[in-house]
Formats: structure tokens, sequence, C-alpha cells
């Protein structure tokens, strides 16, 4: 019964923390279970190692350590970004009670037990951070030493630590998508379905364009286009119910152009993916979560969503921002549109690919750092 109380029970309750907390980072399926495994370990590691240090700053390193490990391990396995299993591991070792006792104690005025609390809480802190450096600094070695190199004896390290993806012609089919979502809301209206389509195509391309312009906005495009396409064809659908109907359809054809998934899975190992997409949230999201991307890229930002659009400086700077990015230098934007995505991420201070698959020329004054029409140019460029 003690062992239950004194072992098992809090690396049972680790477990089921970290179960909790997997969801609020939008990690599903198999990488939950290695996100509550990572937690129980590190607690595990922690409580069996009291009686050999007898220090709850030690004991924290240790833990970190064993949590560090896991993840770096189960990332490669997965092919997956370590930091999702990482920081959900990490969360049942994190000292929130030092933090509060502090504060409370700060709030009663008792100085020295502030301080103390204080260092004390930094103290733990600190034996977390050290103990994942440990062992990312070590996986990172021996990792870059096994990775053949160009020359004998180089090291090969990627040339860009993160990549901002668009979605949508870049990494998914939307075309598939969206021809799939548009012909089952024209059936179910009752439209002749080659001529609305190739006219709502004609519409809603115009409407984009006039949207990346910075001429027309999110809200009345995306009801516009129904809007047109019914006054053409003389019918009184709703505009607004006609876009949402189409836009729950779109969310459901998670379909990613071939290679992909296979390319975002061999980037993951060496670098932090993100996502990027002046999409509608509610498509994205929709199309995002049934994706096999949503266990390898831990960043999707949405235009929408964050106030500011491509290119607009300002969706960067939030992106930029909310994933700590200083050195800009490590970070390469990848899109197939040449206003959107590479004048955007130019004109944030970013190296820009122009994913160009159709080969076409150089439109207009908007030069890329790079124009590359295939996805193996693109793993060849970041990983070398």
């Amino acid at each position: 019964m003690e062992l239950m109380q004194t072992l098992i029970l809090p690396c049972v309750y680790a477990f089921a923390a970290c179960i909790g907390f997997s969801f609020v980072f939008n990690i599903h399926g198999k990488g939950t279970l290695i996100c509550a495994c990572g937690g129980g370990l590190g607690w595990l590691c922690y409580l069996l190692s009291a009686p050999l240090v007898q220090s709850d700053i030690v004991q924290s390193f240790l833990a970190a350590m064993a949590i560090s490990a896991w993840s770096e391990g189960m990332a490669r396995v997965r092919k997956c970004p370590v930091t999702s299993y990482l920081v959900v591991a990490l969360f049942p070792l994190v000292p929130g009670g030092g933090i509060y006792y502090s504060m409370r104690h700060a709030m009663n005025g008792d100085v020295d037990a502030f301080m103390n609390e204080l260092m004390h809480t930094l103290g733990l802190a600190g034996a977390l951070a050290v103990g994942v450096l440990v062992v990312a600094s070590l996986v990172r070695i021996v990792t870059a030493r096994r990775r053949p190199g160009r020359g004998r004896g180089r090291i090969a390290m990627p040339r860009y630590d993160y990549i901002l993806f668009d979605a949508d012609h870049t990494l998914f089919d939307f075309d598939r998508a969206e021809r799939e979502a548009l012909h089952r809301v024209l059936r179910r209206r009752g439209y002749p379905l080659e001529a609305a389509e190739a006219r709502y195509l004609a519409l809603n391309r115009d409407l984009w364009a006039r949207f990346d312009r910075g001429e027309i906005r999110r809200e009345v495009l995306i009801v516009e286009r129904f809007a047109r396409l019914a006054r053409e064809f003389g019918r009184t659908d709703d505009p607004e119910e006609l876009n949402l109907e189409y836009l729950t359809c779109l969310g459901e054809g998670a379909y990613l152009l071939p290679g992909a998934e296979a390319l975002c899975r061999t980037l993951a190992e060496s670098c932090t993916l993100a996502i990027v997409t002046n999409g509608v949230a509610l498509a994205q999201r929709g199309r995002f979560r049934r994706s096999p991307l949503r266990d390898i890229i831990p960043w999707l930002f949405i235009s929408e969503e964050i106030g500011a659009s491509k290119p607009d400086p300002a969706f960067f700077r939030a992106v930029f921002g909310a994933m700590g990015l200083e050195d800009l230098r490590r970070v390469l934007m990848v899109g197939d549109n040449l206003l959107a995505d590479v004048k955007g991420g130019l004109d944030a201070g970013v190296d820009a690919v122009w994913y160009n698959p159709r080969r076409l020329p150089p439109q207009g004054e908007i030069v890329p750092t790079y124009d590359l029409g295939s996805f193996q140019e693109l793993e060849a460029l970041i990983l070398g």
C-alpha cells in the first residue's frame, strides 16, 4: 500500500495530467500516449532518485534528462518535432507551487521567506532547463556526426532551423478539396455543375487576388463570391448559408500534395515547422486536424485569427513573436504565392522560397531568394 501511494499513484497522476495538456497543445493519437508516458517516466525518475541525491533540485535535473531523452527518441521514431512531446511531458515537474508560495510570502510582506522560496523555485526551473539542454546538445552532436556531409569529415547541419510553410498549393492539395466541396454544394442546391463551377472559380480567383492586394476584406470576399454566383444564375440562395456549407465541406478535404508528408517528416528531425496561411479558419483548422501533419507540425497560424494577413509584416511579426524567433537568418518562408508568401517573407526580413512546380517565369519585380520546383530541391536546400 505504501508503494502504491508513494510511487505508483504519483506517476499515474503525472501520466493523466499530460493527457490533458496534450489536448491543449493539439497533440492527438499516439502523440498523446507518448507525452503521457514521458510525464510518468519523469516523475518516476524524480521519485526513485530521492534517496540517492536527497536534493529536489538534482532530482528535477535527472528527471528532465530522462524526459528529454525519451522525447528525443520518440521524435526520431515518429519523425515529429521533439518540442511537442518535451513541453507537455515536463509540465508535472514545473514548480508551480513554488511560484505560488513565493507570491504569497511577498503579499504577506515576509521578505526572507519570499527570497528563500523564490531562489529555490528558480533553482528547480534552472535544473529542468539544464537537464533538457544537456540531452539536446548530446543528441545534436551525435546525429550531426552521423549525418553524411558533402566532404570527408564534414558535419552537415540544416541551413535553416525554422521553416514557415504556406498551406494551399504548397503542402495541401487545395484544388482537389475545393472541387469536391464545391461539387457537393452545387449538387445539393441544383446548380448546373460545369457552368457554375467554372464561373465560381473565376469569381473566387479574382476576389482572392484583390484580397492579396489589400483591396477587399476576407469576410466580404467569402460571402461575395457566392452572392455573385447566385445572381448570375438567377438564384435567391442566401450567400452566407452557401459559404458556410462550402467551408464545412472544404474542411473535410485534408488532401496533401504527393511527397508533402514525407518532406515534413524528414525536415522535422532537424527543423521546427509551422504553417502560415491566409485561408479561412473554419476550413483550415478542419483540414489540418484531419491530416497527418497535425502530429508533425506544432504551429498553425491563420491570418483570420491573428488579425493581419500575408504579406503584411504585422502577420509575420506575430508569428515570430509566438515562436520566439530572434535570429531571422535561420528562418525560411516557403510558398507558391509570389505576393503573399515571397514578398511577405522578404519584407519581414527572412529568406523566401517560391515553390514553383510549374516552372513559371518570374513575374513583376518580386525576386525570391530561391525559385524551386520540387520537394526534393527544397529538402536539399534546407538540409544541405
